[in-house]
């Protein structure tokens, strides 16, 4: 009532009714005794890296005022967004960052990849996150947004002789995310010709050999289609 409020009100929507004595004392009013337990109990409690800040760090804006209260604690609110936009989609709280990041080390990550729609399985668990992740024309690093087919990252080598109606090439069907050879092929369940007989003793580059696909024109083995009649592999000769 006879000092001028030095806040400026920023304290009015405390419930107490922002009593002058919470923090200051009638000795010194510019050396606060608000404490650390104090702060604690507040809508941003200190953790990680905030514990070693100094006071004015946080509590004085660009112009020199000081500052004791934010419409937003989120991350971005004090710091940049390194990564632009491609995370707005999923920014449905005020601590999304936490979803990878603390607050003692911003560089140390926390993230699961496994909850998101490409867990990583066998060669991917063991590669470096720039192999995939990288840099785009605005500085960011790519983390949302990206291809999971295997030819998003990887050449097709069969040259989409295995594409679908729906453009996906099914390349799990023969290969697996350890090792790209073929450990063993099941002709019977997923070719229309099934090997019998002789045809077990073939290997299989007498009848897939390398040839030009016409649909890209460069030379790869072929796979399919491949003709089934007799004829076409064999010449019985005339009757």
């Amino acid at each position: 009532d006879c000092h001028k409020d030095h806040h400026a009100g920023a304290f009015s929507y405390r419930p107490n009714g922002a009593k002058c004595d919470d923090c200051h004392t009638e000795q010194s009013f510019i050396q606060p005794h608000y404490s650390l337990l104090q702060h604690q109990q507040t809508k941003f409690p200190l953790t990680g890296s905030h514990l070693a800040l100094p006071c004015i760090q946080c509590h004085r804006d660009a112009n020199q005022k000081s500052v004791y209260f934010w419409q937003s604690v989120a991350c971005e609110s004090c710091h940049d967004n390194p990564h632009g936009a491609q995370f707005d989609r999923y920014h449905i709280e005020t601590k999304w960052c936490e979803s990878c990041h603390t607050t003692r080390q911003w560089s140390k990550l926390t993230f699961d990849h496994a909850k998101t729609n490409f867990p990583l399985q066998g060669r991917h668990e063991r590669i470096a996150c720039t192999d995939c992740h990288k840099k785009l024309a605005d500085d960011t690093i790519q983390y949302a947004g990206l291809e999971t087919m295997c030819e998003s990252c990887h050449r097709d080598v069969h040259e989409s002789q295995f594409r679908l109606l729906d453009g996906i090439n099914p390349c799990e069907k023969c290969h697996n995310n350890e090792t790209w050879q073929i450990e063993k092929f099941d002709h019977e369940r997923l070719t229309p010709f099934p090997l019998t007989g002789q045809h077990e003793k073939v290997v299989c580059e007498k009848c897939h050999f390398i040839t030009t696909i016409k649909s890209s024109q460069k030379p790869t083995v072929r796979f399919t289609p491949i003709a089934h009649d007799c004829n076409d592999c064999h010449n019985f000769g005339s009757k």
